[in-house]
């Protein structure tokens, strides 16, 4: 009989013990993942730039990792590192790591790695192959290369003469409106969200002409 009450006593000991470990990995706690298992990830930011960030954190065997910034899901990680690109300058952001195990849930958030972004101060490179192609309705259609940047390339400025006279997101330009016969030069810059431009390209040119004139 105490026989019995001792293996009903242990069995109950045991059951215990296996809530008080198992069921906190099993509760959520909104964003940050689980809470219950007992397990430390060390984030770090580094190699920061106008645009991107490099998130590293300590290796602790785990399935995969979930990022967040703030309270958002951003990603699902299936090693120790991470490369955010595309993101805005001179910005601060905050970073946080939960690793998670198939059928055992997730650890508790690690730390949060917090970083800013460095001002954009790069402009895009110069737009290049200019071309003037002038047609018989006295228009000139001005197309170009793409320039590129260390982000986002937003749009270029079509300067006639030295003078702006459109902005377009593509590289392509329409100029209307022309006097038959005359010589027009194009130029073309380029610039990111930040506001940085490019240097002018070289000049393309052409006459402008109509059906009824042709300066050739």
């Amino acid at each position: 009989m105490l026989i019995e009450r001792g293996r009903n006593g242990f069995h109950f000991l045991l059951a215990l013990i296996l809530i008080f470990f198992l069921l906190p990995c099993r509760i959520g706690n909104g964003a940050g993942g689980y809470t219950g298992l007992p397990v430390t990830i060390d984030l770090t930011a580094a190699n920061v730039s106008s645009h991107e960030v490099v998130l590293t954190w300590s290796d602790v065997s785990a399935t995969g990792y979930t990022l967040y910034e703030k309270d958002s899901y951003v990603d699902t990680v299936y090693g120790t590192a991470t490369v955010r690109r595309l993101l805005n300058p001179d910005t601060l952001y905050c970073y946080r790591v939960v690793a998670f195990y198939p059928d055992v849930g997730s650890t508790e958030q690690s730390n949060q790695a917090c970083v800013k972004t460095l001002p954009d101060r790069t402009p895009p490179t110069v737009p290049g192959n200019v071309v003037a192609d002038p047609d018989a309705q006295g228009r000139v259609r001005v197309s170009w290369s793409g320039s590129k940047d260390d982000a986002i390339v937003s749009g270029y400025t079509v300067f006639r003469d030295g003078v702006p006279v459109g902005e377009v997101a593509d590289t392509s330009f329409v100029d209307e409106g022309l006097d038959a016969g005359a010589l027009y030069c194009y130029s073309i810059s380029s610039h990111d969200d930040s506001g940085n431009e490019s240097d002018q390209s070289d000049l393309a040119c052409a006459y402008s002409y109509t059906n009824d004139f042709d300066p050739k």
